[in-house]
């Protein structure tokens, strides 16, 4: 402990903390006034002295060690503190720069000899270095943090301020601002400066030094961007650092009211712009009615800027974007701030992006009817009949083995008919002469009794229940399907895929996504569709809370759609953090449900659930109806009449043949008497 400081003066308390487990060492800094106070034994003489302290013990960790801020250390708070600034701002390859000069003050000297050895003293990476030009330094390397000391006006003014970039960061040190550099120059210079991140160190006593910058700020009345008086961001007291902002972001956020101009193009469910075919580029859209997911975000974004919104229409093909971009030099040259309206990161490095706010899955859909009620498909789906049509076999051939050891008259085609006839129930079974043929007829009819339940019991779920329709789980499914694809020829090559091309040449033509989708569903073949088409449509047409079409679960793509903003536009990081807020809180997911429908997203859901589960034409006391076994009644029908239509047939040929026997009778006894 020091304790050679003079009674009032401020000096600086360092508390150092290590953790035992990783050895990280931490320290705070704290300013605090020594109080020289006369210390020893107890004496009635000093009783001011006995009253304030008798005795003081320093003994194991309870020692503090204050620093006096003399002469030779007058750095010391002011290095400590760009120091902490570089370790906040400073994340990738960290690296500040000091400014050094070939015939540079002495106390500009004092200020790089105290600044390298905080730095050293600290592990922070830094350099020394005459020169700052562009070239010097490529900011695709690492973060830097330029410092730079300036002890009189002169320095500061006669500064190169076209080696400034925006992506670096820069510390200015101003050590007396009031007495040598006039508030007039100090403002201009901040008109300089203001865009880019500079944060000027101004003394303001021996151990204190604000922290000023100069904020640009929207003109109300001209609605362009000026650079406005200095302002206080932080104070540096004693080594540390009283808030944590140290380079404020420069882009303004309160447009006052001045227009914020943004082109809207057209795309379900992004934008619906009602009659957009009498529009052109750039058209006014004051006036028009309009819906849809950005739409409702644009107006968000507006009211957090303070700004009046002002849309244009602007033209695109819905269906391929590349085709036309006309618009892309209205946002180029300043004509239009932004562009939203479902449009993707497609323009290369000309305009700035939103970043992603939503998502559109591609893929195809198809029909979904479930299976009519036929005798055929009762057929296909009864299993396990071959398992009875074996065992009848077994039983026959059994059965005709045992009547010609036991020396019985047997027919073997009286035995198959007979088995066949117990086998459906419309028969009785051979009679059993011994007990190995009573064993026989026995287990046999236990057989037949299980095929007559599980043929019953197959016709009534049969009739009551409908199973699901035919799913097609992926892509491969879809091309294998022999279904007829329907696309659009202009748009359906958006994909290098072997397999999607040679299907995708078989497609028949169509115009647009709502064409394609019609005449798909009324021809039961594929087309491909957006997410946000498929599930206003697959709402539109559901019949009996059952959904008409599908879609597999895998997709052809994942489109991401982004709004474009003007590059050099001072709101084009605020525009990126707000739509990035609105993504991350879940915002832009319930807008893009809003814009499709609430409601219909969640009968396109129940719709979908419903068409895959079986469904049930009763819930309890099901009873089968006239109508549902209508096909046996006609099968006797059928039956009765070939029936009568042979008993007249073979009267007619009974009939005809007795006559057609005396006729040849008769012809014979005439060519017997011409003979004689």
């Amino acid at each position: 402990m020091t304790t050679g400081s003079h009674s009032g003066q401020p000096v600086c308390l360092r508390i150092r903390t290590m953790c035992m487990e990783c050895e990280t060492v931490t320290e705070k800094a704290q300013a605090v006034c020594v109080l020289c106070v006369p210390v020893g034994d107890d004496d009635d003489r000093e009783p001011f002295r006995a009253a304030c302290l008798s005795t003081e013990y320093l003994r194991d960790a309870n020692k503090v060690l204050f620093a006096e801020l003399s002469a030779g250390n007058e750095f010391d708070s002011l290095a400590t503190c760009i120091c902490e600034v570089s370790k906040r701002e400073l994340f990738w390859k960290p690296t500040t720069v000091f400014k050094i000069e070939e015939n540079q003050t002495k106390s500009k000297r004092d200020f790089i000899n105290k600044m390298t050895e905080v730095f050293a003293s600290e592990s922070s990476p830094y350099i020394s270095t005459e020169s700052i030009d562009n070239g010097t330094f490529e900011v695709n390397q690492g973060n830097y943090l330029f410092v730079d000391y300036f002890d009189n006006s002169d320095a500061l003014l006669d500064f190169d301020f076209d080696v400034i970039q925006k992506q670096i960061k820069y510390v200015w040190v101003l050590e007396s601002h009031s007495e040598n550099i006039k508030d007039v120059d100090f403002e201009s210079i901040g008109k300089r400066v203001g865009e880019y991140d500079v944060t000027f160190f101004v003394k303001a006593s021996k151990a204190e030094y604000k922290m000023v910058t100069f904020m640009p700020t929207i003109d109300r009345k001209t609605c362009k961007e000026v650079v406005g008086n200095s302002l206080e961001i932080n104070r540096c007291k004693n080594g540390y650092l009283t808030r944590n902002v140290t380079f404020p972001s420069k882009n303004p956020t309160n447009l006052k009211q001045c227009p914020l101009k943004v082109g809207m193009g057209s795309l379900y469910p992004f934008a619906i712009i009602e009659h957009k075919e009498s529009l052109k580029t750039f058209d006014s859209l004051k006036g028009v009615s309009l819906q849809g997911m950005d739409v409702e975000m644009i107006k968000i974004i507006s009211d957090y800027f303070n700004a009046t919104l002002d849309l244009y229409y602007i033209f695109k093909y819905e269906e391929n974007p590349y085709t036309y971009t006309e618009y892309l030099p209205l946002v180029v040259n300043g004509s239009l701030d932004a562009c939203a309206g479902g449009l993707y990161r497609i323009y290369g490095d000309v305009v700035e992006y939103s970043g992603v706010y939503a998502r559109q899955a591609v893929g195809w859909f198809y029909t979904a009817d479930r299976l009519t009620l036929t005798w055929q498909n009762l057929i296909v789906n009864i299993d396990g009949l071959y398992l009875f049509i074996v065992f009848y076999l077994g039983y026959s051939v059994v059965w005709y083995i045992i009547c010609v050891f036991d020396k019985h008259a047997v027919s073997m085609r009286d035995t198959l008919l007979y088995s066949w006839g117990a086998l459906v129930g419309t028969a009785s079974l051979p009679d059993a002469k011994s007990l190995k043929q009573k064993v026989l007829n026995f287990v046999y009819l236990i057989m037949c009794l299980h095929l007559s339940v599980y043929i019953s019991i197959q016709l009534y779920s049969y009739l009551t229940i409908r199973g699901p329709p035919e799913i097609l789980k992926s892509n491969d499914d879809v091309i294998n399907s022999g279904r007829t694809p329907y696309l659009k020829s202009l748009t359906k090559y958006f994909i290098t895929d072997e397999k999607y091309e040679r299907f995708a040449n078989t497609s028949t033509e169509c115009s647009s996504f709502l064409d394609c989708s019609i005449v798909s569903l009324q021809k039961k073949g594929v087309t491909v569709i957006i997410e946000g088409y498929f599930l206003n449509f697959q709402a539109e047409t559901v019949v009996n809370d059952e959904a008409r079409i599908l879609r597999p679960t895998e997709n052809l793509l994942v489109v991401y759609y982004e709004m474009i903003i003007n590059k050099n536009s001072p709101l084009v990081k605020k525009f990126q953090k707000v739509v990035g807020r609105l993504f991350e809180a879940g915002i832009t997911v319930h807008l893009f449900e809003e814009a499709i429908g609430i409601t219909k997203v969640d009968k396109a859901m129940s719709a979908t659930r419903n068409i895959i589960a079986n469904s049930y034409s009763c819930q309890e006391g099901c009873s089968i109806t006239f109508e549902q076994i209508s096909g046996a009644f006609y099968l006797w029908a059928i039956g009765c009449g070939v029936a009568i239509a042979l008993f007249i047939v073979e009267y007619t040929i009974h009939e005809y043949s007795t006559i057609l026997y005396a006729y040849i009778n008769l012809i014979c006894s005439v060519v017997t008497a011409v003979d004689d």
